[in-house]
Parts: structure tokens; C-alpha cells; sequence
């Protein structure tokens, strides 16, 4: 099982706040031993300790949108993660850049908006930050 950390409504910019949260994550470094990411932002961070059981040489988190203002940590299987990404690509999103499932997040969200989970099929947790422009 994956672990995610998010600390919003700070500066994650903040050598002191990053340092923080990070220190914080690895309380948690057991439940996703195989690769670390984290993404620091004007008004959060996120942190991902990834267990990687589908696309182990992919899918590093937090996952990214093409445009890299939307980022995405989970925790899960989406199991109908083909058809969402094929609905998204008949629909001219851009294709995935990693072998994860969990990508079907990204791009679920950039089609349905908050209204995402209601096209997925799986077991999930997620965390979506999107510094688009409202």
C-alpha cells in the first residue's frame, strides 16, 4: 500500500515547510518502500512512497498532466484504467506517459473535472492539485 502525504494551505516552497513535510512522509516509508516523489508548490506539498506492483519501472508519483499543472498522488488499483484512457484519447486528451494505471486519474480529471471518480472502477485514494488557472 502505497503512502500519501499532503500538507495544503502552506508555503511548500519554504525550505522549512518541504523539510517538514518530507520528514513527516517517512513515518509513513513502510507502506511504499520502492520509490519516493514529492512536489512542492506556493500552497502545499505533496509526498508519495510508492509500493509498485503494476508498471514497477513507471508511474512515479506525484503524476503529472501533460501541461504539469495538474498533479496527482494515489493509492490503488483502477481497474477499468483502459477504457478510461482510450474514452480520454477519442476525446483529444493526450495519451499517458506511464505504464500506471493510476495515470487514468490524471487524465479522468482533466476531462470530467471533479466529477472523476464517478468514471473510474477500482480501489482508490487520491490527492489532485490543479494550479490552472480558474
Amino acid at each position: 500500500m502505497c503512502g500519501i502525504f499532503a500538507y495544503i494551505g502552506c508555503d511548500g516552497t519554504s525550505d522549512d515547510v518541504r523539510t517538514l513535510a518530507i520528514r513527516a512522509a517517512s513515518l509513513q516509508k513502510h507502506r511504499g518502500p520502492d520509490w519516493d516523489g514529492s512536489y512542492a508548490f506556493p500552497k502545499g506539498v505533496l509526498v508519495h512512497s510508492r509500493l509498485a506492483i503494476m508498471a514497477p519501472s513507471s508511474g512515479s508519483q506525484p503524476l503529472t498532466s501533460l501541461c504539469g499543472k495538474v498533479r496527482v498522488c494515489v493509492n490503488g488499483e483502477i481497474y477499468n484504467y483502459t477504457e478510461v484512457i482510450y474514452r480520454c484519447m477519442n476525446a483529444g486528451y493526450d495519451a499517458p506517459k506511464t505504464g500506471s494505471d493510476c495515470e487514468a486519474i490524471v487524465l479522468a480529471y482533466m476531462r470530467w473535472g471533479m466529477n472523476f471518480p464517478a468514471y473510474l472502477d477500482g480501489i482508490f485514494a487520491a490527492v489532485v492539485v490543479d494550479e490552472r488557472d480558474p
